[in-house]
This record gives C-alpha cells, sequence and structure tokens, in this order.
C-alpha cells in the first residue's frame, strides 16, 4: 500500500463537502431529518421535538411537537473502468488513481450517512467486486484494489459489466460510473446505460487526460503505443493544426457526453487537474431529468 492510498481518506475528509450521498426520505415518518408537519404531542413521543413556539401560538396548554420523514438507508455502487488505457497520465496522477481519489471521496460521503456501499471493477469481465457493507475499512480497500487492479492491454466491456450489476444489484442504487469511455461502443453504451438507469439513478463520471484532447502545437512526430492493443501509431504534429487523434478524442468525448444527456445521466469530466468536489457538487445539485431512452 502506497503511502498515496493511506492519505485517500483523509483526502476524503476534506474534499467531500459537496452534498453528502445516501439521503432518501420515505413516507414513515420517525426520526430523520427531513420536517413533515406538526401534531400534538402523544404518550412516547420525544420531549427534544417539542416545538415551543407552536405551543405558545396554541394557547391552550397543548404541546406540539415536530414529526420528520424517516431516512431510508441508500447503497452506493461504484462501477469503474480497470482498463489498460486508464493506465495513462501525463501528470503525477493517472486516471486510475483518479478513480481511487473519487471513489475514496465518495465511499467517504456515503458512510457518513450510514449507508452501504459496494465495488465492481471491470475490463472484458469482472476484475474484483466487494459486497455493499457500512464498513469503514472499505475507505482503503476500495481505492487499493482499484489501484492494485493489473490489466495489460485489457479492453472495457460495458455490456459484460452491466449483466454482472443488473444480476447482483436488484435494488436501486446510486450507481457511479467511472470510465474514460475510450473504447466504448457508442450504441453498446447507450444501450447499457439505459438498462442501468431502469433500477438505478445513473452518475457518469468521464475520466480523461489533458494531453488526450490538447497536444502541442509543432513541427515533429510521435511515436505511442496503444496501451490495451500493444500496437504502434505514428502521429504527425503541425503547428497549424491538432493532430487528427486529438480531434477524434475530443469528438469522442463529446459524443459521450451528448448520450448520457439524452438518457438524463448527470455527466462530468474530470481531470487529475481540476477541482473535482466542485464538479461533484455540481453534478449532484443539477435537476434531474428522465431521458428518452
Amino acid at each position: 500500500m502506497t503511502p498515496r492510498l493511506v492519505r485517500l481518506p483523509l483526502i476524503a475528509t476534506r474534499r467531500s463537502e459537496h452534498p453528502r450521498l445516501g439521503r432518501q426520505a420515505s413516507r414513515l415518518r420517525g426520526s430523520g431529518l427531513a420536517f413533515d408537519q406538526l401534531r400534538e404531542y402523544q404518550s412516547g413521543d420525544e420531549a427534544r421535538h417539542l416545538n415551543w413556539r407552536a405551543t405558545a401560538r396554541r394557547g391552550d396548554g397543548t404541546l406540539i411537537i415536530n414529526t420528520y420523514f424517516e431516512e431510508k438507508e441508500t447503497m452506493v455502487l461504484l462501477l469503474v473502468d480497470l482498463s489498460a488505457s486508464m493506465d495513462f497520465g501525463s501528470g503525477a496522477m493517472t486516471k486510475k488513481r483518479l478513480a481511487a481519489t473519487l471513489c475514496a471521496s465518495l465511499t467517504y460521503s456515503a458512510l457518513v450517512q450510514q449507508g452501504r456501499v459496494g465495488f465492481v471493477g471491470f475490463t472484458t469481465h469482472v476484475v474484483q467486486a466487494l459486497p455493499p457493507r457500512q464498513a469503514w475499512p472499505y475507505l482503503r480497500l476500495i481505492p487499493e484494489a482499484i489501484l492494485s487492479s493489473g490489466t495489460p492491454r485489457a479492453r472495457a466491456d460495458f455490456p459484460v459489466a452491466v449483466e454482472y450489476v443488473c444480476e447482483r444489484f436488484r435494488r436501486p442504487t446510486l450507481l457511479f460510473l467511472l470510465s474514460d469511455f475510450l473504447d466504448a461502443d457508442l450504441p453498446g453504451l447507450h444501450q447499457a446505460l439505459a438498462r442501468l438507469q431502469q433500477r438505478h439513478e445513473v452518475f457518469a463520471l468521464g475520466l480523461y487526460d489533458p494531453r488526450e484532447v490538447t497536444w502541442p502545437r509543432a513541427a515533429a512526430r510521435l511515436v505511442v503505443r496503444d496501451l490495451e492493443t500493444g500496437r504502434l501509431a505514428t502521429y504527425r504534429f503541425s503547428r497549424r493544426a491538432p493532430p487528427p487523434l486529438a480531434r477524434r478524442m475530443a469528438g469522442h468525448q463529446a459524443d459521450v457526453q451528448r448520450l448520457c444527456q439524452h438518457l438524463g445521466i448527470p455527466f462530468a469530466a474530470l481531470t487529475p487537474q481540476c477541482d473535482y468536489a466542485e464538479a461533484l457538487r455540481g453534478l449532484l445539485l443539477a435537476p434531474r431529468r428522465r431521458g428518452s431512452g
């Protein structure tokens, strides 16, 4: 376990001041936090819920208390792409490490609300999975599972991952899909996300590296190796225009975002250099809409 991984819970504690996950009001009245209504005091009610101002306004000595909606326990599921392209990083942090950091923050946010957290890491098959639990060791175990996954030249198969989730997670969850979506077949991805959305509330986090879409303007030649196929490719740079690869990458990212918008799935594009806490805050507070499927 690296020193960086040990510090992930601390980063999560500091970063997770976005709206906490795991709150869903039920119609059961109980000791939750969401106010429901005023009513007369009954034997057995807790004195801490007495509303003294409403009692004074009543004026006949009848005690009035506040009632609240009871909160349901919510399950959070982290569905993480562990394909070889996630090992790329032009700076100090790879996309896979960014995924581990984000998952630590999301795990912390769920656990402080007494929610359960599960994890599924996938490539062409499910590589690792942790069952949903209310377990603080998951702050370490989930990032460790992401960072320790050795999957050379593995691609991401979204339909396989969705099939696994649909078979094993029948209860509705807050599902966070973390991926760079580089190898995503858009029609297949559309079908997979639409199926997930039938039961779960899905959030898509696109993890990208700036060098995937921003290339230097210079006259040069670059030879690169595809992390997933092992193939070599040569690209020529020009001072006048970005290389075709950069344009294709930018177009693919825009296509994925439009697909999520079409389905009504909140989407955020994140990089290691961005303020992901602010991005998550905006994602969670954004108005929800159901897509057209």
